[in-house]
Order: C-alpha cells, then structure tokens, then sequence
C-alpha cells in the first residue's frame, strides 16, 4: 500500500469551473472516485488557492492520472490545463508533508489557521468513513509530533515576519489587546498584513486613515473605523498602537502636536512603529526620549529582530526535520509490522478507540490532569501507560497503584512512605511510591477506593505538590504526574459525599471513557490476533489464528470481563490448542456452553449493567472453585472491591 499526494495549484486560474471542486467532492462523488480507482483511503485538504488530496493506493502513478481525468471529466476543465497545474508526491515526500500540515509548518512560520482547518477537513473524512488505518496512523503521530514542537521546542517562539515580530511587541506591552485600540495610517496595501493580524488577535478597535483604492474594501473587511486627516490627533489620543506606513503622513505628526497629544494620555503606553520603505527613513527626528511609555520602533528595527528570530527557527526547524524523518521511519516500520490498529500500548480499530488513541496523542506531552474511567478489564492501565510512553517524562519512572488492593491502614505509608518508629512495625525509614515516582508518572486505580482522609491527602499534593511521609515533620517537593481511573461513578460518590467534591474536580480536568468490549465489536479480532501472538511465544507454539466457528464465537460473546477476559480465553486456548489454529473445543466454557451477547440467563439485552457484573463475578468465581486471587486477576480488579461487590450482589460460597 502506498501513500500519495496529489496537489493541484492556481484553482482560480479556473474559476469560476472551478466551483466544481465542492461538486466533486461531495459524499456521494467521493464515492464514485474510490469505485473507480483503487484507492482505499482518501482524504482532501483546500490549501488557499490551492487543493490537497492525499490517498492510499497500490498504484499511485496510476491513481493520480485517474485522478485528474474524473475532475476533468466533471469540472469541464481541459485535462492538459489541470495536469500543469498538478504536483504528484508518492511516499516519504507525501507522509513529510502531511506530518508538516499536522505541525502547521510553513515556509516562515506556524499558520494556525490554516492548522485548524486542516484538522476540520479530517474530521469530515473520518466521519464520512474515507480514512482507514494508515491515514488514521499518521493522523495520530501527527497529533502528537505537533505537540511536541509545540511543548518541548516550541516553534513558533520567534516570530520571523515583521508583522509577527510587531504582534509579539504588542502582546509584550498590552498583554491581551481586546479593550486597546490601533491607529494605521496608510497609503501602502502593506498595511493590510497587519491589520489583519490585529484583527486575528482580537484588538478591540480599528481607526484607519488611508488614500489607497482598497482603503474602503479593508475598512469593510476588518471592521475598521476610517478617518480622515483633520482627526488624526484625536484619534491618537486615544490609541494605545500607532503604524505609520507612509512618509509624508508620518511627518504631520510633529513634537509640538505630539507633545499636546501625549500629554492627554497621561502617560499611557504608546507603541508607535514607522513601517516606511526601507532607505526612506532610517529613524524618526522626534527625540522619543522626552515621551514617557512611548515604545518606537522603525522597519529596520523589526527586519533585525526577525534576522536574529530567524537563525534560531532554522535551528529548531533542522530538529523538526528530523523528527519528522524519525516519524517517517516509524511510519514504514509500522506498515510491515501488521499492528494496524496500535498507538502505543493501545490497540483498537473501532471509531471510539481511533478517538482515544487521537486524544492520548493530543495530551500526553502536557501535565493536565486525567481521570480515565470504564468497567473493569478495559484497559484503563494500558491507557496511562501509553500517555506516559508519549509524554516528556517517558525516561522516569511509570508506577502503577491499585488503590482497592492496599489496605486502608497501610495506603498512605505506601503512597508517602514512612520514617522510623512512626508506628508499630515501621523499624527504618521507607521511601513512599510518590517519591519513587519522582520526575514520572503515578498512575492511581480505583481512586474511588480511597478513604475521605486520604483524598485530602492527596488533593494536598496536587495543588502544593509536597507530601509528608508518616511520622515525619517535614515535606517532600515532588514533581509527579498522577493519572487516575476508577470503574465506578465518581460523580454520584460526589452527590453521595463518599468522594471529595473539590478532588474530582482536580482530577477530572481530561476525561477518557473506554466503552465496554461488547460495545465496540471491531476491537474483537484485532486484540484476539495480537493475544495469539504473545501466548504463542511464551509458550513456544506456532498458532496462526482461529477458525471460522471460533471466531464466530468469540465475536457473539459479550465479554462482561471485557479485555481482560478476552486475553484469558486466549491465553487457555493458546495453551489447549494441539495444532496451529484455535477451534471452538479450545475456548472457556463461557463462550462455548451458549452465552453470547443475547443468551445470558435472564436475556442479558434485558439486564442492567449490575445484572451483568453480578451475573459475571458469581459465573467466574463458581468456574474458579472460588479462588479469590485468580478471579480478581481475571477482573482486573483488588480483593477490597471483589468483596465489596460480593457483599453488594449478595454473593456467597
């Protein structure tokens, strides 16, 4: 399977035919396009004056010459004409540029809105089903490499254009420019570039003063006040940013108007910018000196910030490169390896995984907190563990906690550690998980577990980041992400004051759900096959796969222990199969003995939710002789909640 791109420049060049661009590529004449080529994942991009379309196919040169006769064939346009405007990339060149589009990385600088778009354009496709594995795969490195340059090289931290450079002085003297005001007084469309940056920043007003042809067009286009010269100076009163783009109108302002103007600002600050030609005027005469708060700046001045700006963005831009290089490399690693539906530790083809695999690419490098919640035996480990692997800290140490296993007594002194003779028993000072998991992550399960007196203690931590190990009088500074999930509503504990209100909210900050297995029947096969392959190798057997009947199986199943269930059925027919594929005589006789999704006792579409897990943990527990160890290990779940639900169920030996 190859990725291509396929770009055709200078739309306008056709207009008004080439309005047939939306025609074209409508649900319905994309999927004309994918039933007469052989592209099998397909995805459009408008690029200003330009359109992208990016593909998967077996024939890419092939694909891209059929892709231009259909929009000719529709648009009317002649064939030749298109051609000429056409740029065809296969491969690393079109996986370079989609991961650049990913960034926002243009020639100068990070274009953010041509960002947002780019991602609204994806999520059409993907809701329109036209993405599959490979474009949801770069989709997703893509996600996390842009968040990576954000976050850790931070790009777009020098501004290499002037007007970039004169938004960042802005901010730096005004902060946020909603309730300021900009005077421009122009007879050069160069202006235009920083109105529109103005605008884009959300500056409460616009007075505009300007001869030019397109004066009124960019009044209308920008929502700017026009003005004409005889109120200059009481516009500037009252103007927090000057730009001056034309020479005879920079010299009206003269020191004894300026001197009067000013002296009605009462000293509020005045950036004044005089972007004349270059050579024009090197430097204002007024003596700047004698004004206080008044911040000016010429053309050269900004031409020499962003010369400087612009050696440091080709540094990080080279990095950039490379680690698109490196994502490149992965990328072709990842094809042949067969894991088409993996993103970390994290394997799921369905549509709500694809958006949880989005989501931990989107927020592992950041320290926002998250609460990751679903039944038992979902994977929520295999979740916070993947966020740790992507995050900066994936070189420190990942620690995991179930909080239902440890005894209430003994819960802080393992989270905070102990000094000696804090209690009975306690004969040397013990370093706490938190203190181990410094500069990584903690990673607490089944928070709802923890006791009313340790969610203060940790609630503590997360807005002062110190603990306090038991019996000691001093605290501990720690630098500790903490990831935290729980199979239970925490928001009716809430209402019910069993958890802290406050808490939940400070850890609740990110919420991940992860729907139940049964609800997500896509993730079946693809989990099945890579389970095959652990427990083929662990026990040095050559399985390839199960064979219709089990499969059919094992995809009629409810699975109410969800992966951790399905990972055991595997794990016992990989050990009972005699030869190298799985029959129905080799699955648990849960699956076997006439349990799918619709055959429980009780018709299980009928049951609740707590009628299912009741129905399950009494179903496992009687199949394991009540062996309390291998149950809890099957659920995923500590002693404390297995009993806790026994009590709750009314279940008993």
């Amino acid at each position: 399977m190859s990725v291509f791109l396929l770009t055709i420049h200078n739309l306008s060049k056709f207009s008004p035919k080439a309005g047939m661009q939306g025609k074209l590529f409508s649900p319905k004449r994309v999927s004309e396009l994918l039933e007469r080529t052989d592209v099998t994942e397909f995805y459009i991009a408008p690029n200003g004056k330009s359109i992208d379309f990016f593909a998967c196919t077996l024939t890419p040169e092939k694909t891209a010459e059929e892709f231009l006769k259909i929009y000719s064939e529709i648009s009317s346009i002649a064939y030749s004409e298109l051609e000429a405007e056409s740029e065809h990339r296969n491969e690393t060149e079109a996986i370079s540029y989609f991961l650049k589009k990913m960034i926002g990385l243009q020639e100068s600088e990070i274009a953010v809105k041509d960002l947002q778009e780019f991602r609204e354009n994806y999520a059409y496709a993907r809701e329109q089903k036209w993405v599959g594995p490979q474009l949801n795969k770069l989709y997703q490195r893509g996600v996390w490499l842009a968040e990576k340059v954000r976050i850790d090289l931070n790009l777009n931290k020098n501004a290499v254009t002037r007007e970039s450079v004169f938004l960042d002085l802005a901010k730096k003297i005004f902060g946020d420019l909603k309730k300021h005001t900009a005077l421009v007084v122009s007879n050069n469309a160069d202006c235009e570039k920083y109105i529109r940056k103005l605008k884009e920043r959300g500056v409460g007003e616009i007075h505009f003063l300007s001869s030019l042809k397109a004066a009124k067009g960019i009044s209308a286009r920008y929502s700017a006040q026009k003005i004409e010269q005889d109120g200059l100076l009481d516009s500037l009163s009252k103007a927090d940013i000057l730009l001056v783009f034309d020479t005879p109108l920079n010299g009206f302002f003269h020191e004894t108007g300026l001197w009067d103007v000013l002296q009605k600002r009462r000293n509020a600050p005045l950036l004044w910018l005089e972007l004349l030609e270059s050579g024009e005027h090197k430097k204002s005469a007024i003596d700047f000196s004698k004004f206080h708060n008044v911040y000016n700046y010429s053309r050269e001045d900004l031409e020499s910030i962003v010369l400087e700006n612009l050696k440091e963005h080709k540094k990080i831009k080279g990095v950039v490169d490379s680690l698109i290089a490196q994502e490149v490399e992965s990328f072709y690693e990842w094809v042949h390896s067969k894991e088409q539906y993996r993103f970390g530790d994290i394997i799921g083809k369905s549509e709500p995984m694809q958006k949880i695999m989005e989501m931990v690419a989107r927020i592992a490098q950041t320290d926002i907190s998250i609460l990751i919640d679903g039944e038992s035996g979902t994977g929520k480990e295999l979740i916070a563990k993947s966020i740790h692997q992507h995050s900066l800290r994936v070189q420190e140490s990942f620690i995991v906690v179930n909080c239902g296993a440890i005894p209430e007594t003994l819960l802080e002194s393992e989270l905070f550690g102990h000094v000696k003779g804090a209690f009975t028993g306690a004969a040397q000072n013990k370093k706490g998980l938190f203190e181990a998991a410094n500069k990584g992550t903690i990673f607490l399960d089944e928070i709802g577990e923890m006791s009313l007196a340790m969610q203060v203690k940790l609630l503590r931590f997360l807005q002062e980041g110190e603990v306090k190990p038991v019996g000691s009088n001093e605290t501990l500074d720690l630098d500790v992400r903490v990831i935290t999930a729980t199979n239970r509503n925490l928001g009716e504990m809430v209402e019910e004051d069993s958890f802290r209100r406050d808490l939940f909210y400070r850890l609740n900050v990110i919420q991940i759900t992860i729907p139940p297995l049964r609800s997500r029947q896509d993730d079946i096969l693809p989990l099945v096959e890579f389970f095959q392959k652990k427990y083929s190798d662990l026990n040095h057997k050559t399985v390839h796969g199960l064979d219709e009947k089990a499969k059919e199986l094992m995809m009629k199943y409810s699975w109410p222990g969800n992966i951790r269930e399905l990972e055991n059925a595997v794990e016992r027919a990989i050990a009972l199969t005699p030869g190298t594929v799985i029959g129905p005589e080799d699955l648990p006789p849960s699956l076997t003995n006439l349990q799918p999704i619709n055959s429980f006792p009780g018709q299980a579409l009928n049951m609740t939710l707590k009628d299912l897990e009741k129905h399950h943990i009494a179903a496992l527990l009687t199949e394991h002789d009540w062996n309390y160890d291998l149950v809890t290990k099957i659920l995923g779940i500590g002693r404390t909640t297995l009993w806790r639900k026994m009590k709750e169920y009314e279940i008993a030996n």
